[in-house]
């Protein structure tokens, strides 16, 4: 499970009163098409055991075209002994996850919006 900054889950709560920055993407990829400027975010969790997370997102309006957003999301896990099967030592390793996404999104009518 992936860790997003305390507005998200904010926002997500209350997604239906409002829309608030391009994190929103996250849980509603139509609610891109409400932003009305540029969008940046960064959020970064650390977590016990030397695992973090974090997320960057960014969104841009293009006029008559539509929004566009654009995400990663990270995961470090930190790094473990490795041991062969008679728990002998093979050195360090190390696991990480990426996710890289792009979305679109506009305003089809009054107060639709697709993505």
């Amino acid at each position: 499970m992936s860790m997003f900054s305390i507005i998200t889950i904010i926002v997500g709560i209350l997604n239906p009163v409002f829309n608030v920055g391009t994190e929103a993407l996250f849980f509603n990829p139509a609610s891109v098409a409400t932003n009305r400027t540029k969008n940046f975010s960064f959020t970064f969790f650390k977590h016990v055991l030397d695992v973090n997370s974090g997320t960057v997102t960014f969104n841009h309006k293009w006029e008559n075209v539509g929004n566009f957003a654009g995400s990663v999301v990270f995961t470090n896990y930190g790094s473990f002994e490795g041991s062969d099967k008679l728990g002998q030592s093979k050195g360090t390793f190390t696991a990480n996850d990426i996710a890289v996404g792009v979305s679109y999104a506009n305003k089809l009518d009054t107060n639709l919006y697709y993505g």
